[in-house]
């Protein structure tokens, strides 16, 4: 593949038409508002912008037609285009410098010829060819380079490539890179100024993982016309065809998986199986949009609807322009479009990676356990988010551990992916992984994995446990994650904590207690509210007939949290694992009780100290709510009280009003320290009761139960008497939907037993009871 210069006619047509430039040199020919300190306005910077600054495209396909366009028609006369694409018929609906007679010709030969055909005296240098096949002089003589991609890969040639070019003696060797992509109705550009900004590189673990169908919904049960395809290509055609790979680039293998995922759709009663739905999924094809490229790559277009109009401010072009002519202050440094749901636009600093094994200065750790073997090792760098290599190969200094080619080195190397990673890499050694798509080497040094650092007392964590609540209802919210930054407030073991702001007039939220304490009473890391119901726990665990076995003191708690997280990683034991079986009559109640949506006030800002006293001065730009602050029980919770379930006023005063409102409002004769129970099973003993009497009130002590009568069998009830009125209260707080013995409903009331309660004959109910 060579390089072309494409001329019109034999020659490149430099004439300008009358006021080609008129609305362009509004900007140049005087400095503006925004305007960079260095920008000389006038003829000086109109000449570097026209005849002086060489440009390169990457990219002649949906993104690149509009990106070679504006460029035209901005001024920008010396540019070099690069593609290794020939024109298809799927192609002519979005890019709109091909025709059907174009149909197999190289992209970028073509949108050259078009571009120098219809704007007079630009220059459009075209390479039919791979970014791979030029060298750092090539890439040296540019002063910026836009990207129009569709791969990964190329992207984080490029971006390398450019970062490795830099000399911090030469400025000019600085190369800034403006970066375009599209999918669907979402887009985003960016402006990456190597070794200076974050790189691409940086930022991996913001793509999407690639979707994928499990093999058992394939092979069994398919739903979804996606479904059959897959099944056509990974399952049938390996069986039909042996070990020929599936060509995505040929019709006659498409049309062989269309055929045979029409007849699987036809027998499972699917519809929607198309041709270009086979083509698509096969080669993880996503759908591309004329309006969303055309707004990424610079222009204001109108979308459809008509109706609406939207000018992309952070588009490739207009920053390539600010660039070149330092006319405006350029993009810092990411631009987000979302046109899925109406139209979002949002534009944030996305920050650099210590670790980034392009632009960062530091190795990349990793956690490779003693045990992990090479092979397991390279899956973890193929599908880590942050890592993403395709066809690793790894070596130390001193020796190599398996390289994916030559094919000779590859086999005498192959016995080592069964092998321990410990017994090829001597401790504090880097493992240098490399792979024929990338221009560099990444260097990991392995650190103690997360299950040694527990066993230490330390805890990691990638992304916190919350409630909606919590979150907030902002879809982009953004967090600050710090290790080790503070000890859990339940069992103090020293874990990851997660701060941010939930949404717009919020204060900013943060975790309190680690994830494993969450986990084991499944409870928010914020809030400390039950998951599923949004209740404290106290209720919770009342209605539940649920008790922690978690130590309320300080003493072996440590021990108690890292032997829950062993058991959960295990399996051995769940996330909030009740003991005995929970009652419907506690469910019923938790479903009552349970707030169903989000409740948002409770991220209201704190009360300004300075309002209460009287001295704030900042009026309505006070970022704290200017309110009296209201003392009672409710205002003074301990945290370790909410996560236990202990003396929680929150819970007691919910649990009251229940109960209050279920007819068992506690009488005002504080002698009353008994409850009736009445419809009891015929079967029932008196030792059945007070089973299920123990078991169902984990929070009083058995030592507060007084006595149990039960009445003749005849009369199906019986008398629970209590040594104390709080304990009695508890009890009624936790039947107020009734008691569940022997799978039967057992109704409860207020009762007043003569002599304590012991006497069978003289006992009569409260009056202040409902049934």
């Amino acid at each position: 593949m060579a390089s072309a210069s494409v001329h019109v006619d034999g020659l490149v047509n430099s004439s300008d038409w009358q006021d080609r430039y008129f609305h362009v040199d509004q900007i140049l020919d005087r400095p503006g508002p925004r305007t960079d300190p260095s920008f000389l306005a006038g003829d000086e910077v109109k000449e570097f912008l026209r005849n002086q600054c060489k440009i390169l495209v990457i990219g002649a396909g949906g993104l690149g037609c509009e990106i070679l366009a504006n460029l035209a028609l901005t001024g920008f006369k010396d540019i070099h285009v690069i593609d290794m694409d020939t024109i298809d018929i799927s192609n002519l609906n979005r890019q709109f410098l091909f025709r059907p007679a174009d149909v197999g010709k190289p992209k970028a030969i073509i949108a050259a010829e078009y571009i120098m055909r219809r704007v007079p005296g630009v220059k459009v240098t075209p390479y039919f060819g791979k970014i791979q096949d030029k060298d750092d002089s090539y890439y040296m003589q540019f002063n910026l380079v836009i990207c129009g991609l569709d791969s990964v890969e190329a992207r984080r040639w490029i971006n390398a490539t450019l970062v490795n070019l830099v000399d911090p003696e030469n400025p000019e060797s600085l190369k800034p890179l403006i970066d375009g992509g599209t999918e669907g109705f979402k887009g985003q550009a960016r402006v990456i100024l190597p070794t200076v900004t974050s790189c691409y590189e940086c930022s991996l673990d913001m793509l999407n993982k690639p979707t994928s169908f499990p093999i058992c919904t394939i092979a069994n049960t398919p739903r979804l016309p996606e479904h059959c395809i897959e099944w056509a290509s990974v399952l049938e055609w390996p069986r039909i065809h042996g070990g020929e790979k599936v060509d995505t680039d040929d019709p006659e293998h498409i049309n062989w998986l269309y055929t045979v995922a029409s007849a699987r759709a036809k027998e499972f009663k699917i519809e929607g199986v198309t041709y270009s739905l086979t083509h698509g999924v096969v080669k993880n094809i996503i759908p591309a949009i004329a309006s969303t490229n055309a707004i990424i790559a610079g222009k204001s277009y109108s979308l459809c609807p008509p109706t609406l109009f939207y000018t992309a401010p952070a588009s490739c072009c207009n920053e390539a322009f600010k660039i070149a002519t330092s006319s405006a202050a350029y993009l810092n440094n990411y631009f987000m479009l979302i046109g899925t749901e109406g139209i979002y636009s949002y534009t944030f600093e996305h920050e650099q990676r210590k670790d980034c094994p392009v632009c960062g200065g530091e190795s990349l750790e990793i956690s490779i356990s003693r045990e992990m073997t090479v092979d397991e090792l390279i899956e973890i760098l193929t599908e880590r988010q942050t890592i993403q290599i395709k066809k690793p190969s790894l070596a130390t200094s001193t020796r190599s551990i398996y390289l994916q080619g030559p094919p000779q080195l590859e086999q005498k190397t192959r016995p080592n992916l069964e092998r321990k990673v410990s017994e090829l890499v001597e401790e504090g050694d880097p493992v240098i992984v490399t792979a024929s798509t990338l221009p560099f080497n990444l260097s990991l040094s392995s650190k103690m994995p997360k299950a040694d650092l527990n066993k230490a007392g330390w805890e990691q964590s990638e992304f916190p446990i919350l409630c909606e609540t919590c979150l907030g209802d902002n879809p982009f919210i953004r967090m600050t994650k710090q290790e080790f930054g503070r000890s859990c407030g339940t069992c103090a073991r020293p874990f990851t904590i997660f701060r941010w702001n939930p949404g717009s007039g919020s204060r900013y939220k943060t975790t309190v207690i680690c994830q494993t304490c969450a986990k084991v009473k499944n409870v928010c890391q914020t809030c400390l509210l039950d998951l599923e119901y949004g209740l404290p726990t106290q209720v919770r665990d009342t209605a539940l007939g649920a008790q922690t076995e978690a130590p309320t003191s300080d003493i072996n708690r440590e021990y108690y949290a890292q032997n829950m997280e062993n058991q959960m990683a295990d399996g051995t034991k769940s996330m909030m694992q009740l003991g005995g079986k929970t009652s419907s009559a506690g469910k019923e109640m938790l479903k009552e009780l349970a707030r169903t949506n989000p409740y948002y006030k409770r991220n209201r800002p704190h009360i300004c100290s300075f309002f209460v006293k009287g001295e704030c001065n900042r009026g309505d730009e006070c970022p704290y709510r200017h309110e009296k602050p209201v003392e009672n029980e409710l205002s003074h919770q301990n945290i370790k009280d909410r996560y236990h379930g202990h003396d929680d006023p929150v819970a007691r005063k919910i649990l009251v009003k229940y109960a209050t409102a279920q007819g068992l409002k506690p009488p005002e004769d504080q002698s009353i320290m008994s409850l009736f129970l009445s419809s009891l099973p015929t079967s029932v003993t008196e030792a059945d009761i007070r089973t299920h009497v123990a078991t169902s009130l984990p929070h009083v002590p058995s030592s507060q139960l007084k006595s149990i009568v039960h009445v003749a069998k005849s009369s199906r009830c019986a008398f629970v008497n209590f040594k104390d009125r709080e304990s009695a209260e508890r009890a009624a707080e936790a039947w107020a939907k009734g008691l569940d013995i022997n799978d039967q409903r057992v109704n409860i009331k207020w009762g007043r037993g003569k002599n304590g309660g012991t006497s069978k004959t003289s006992t009569s109910l409260s009056s202040t009871t409902a049934a």
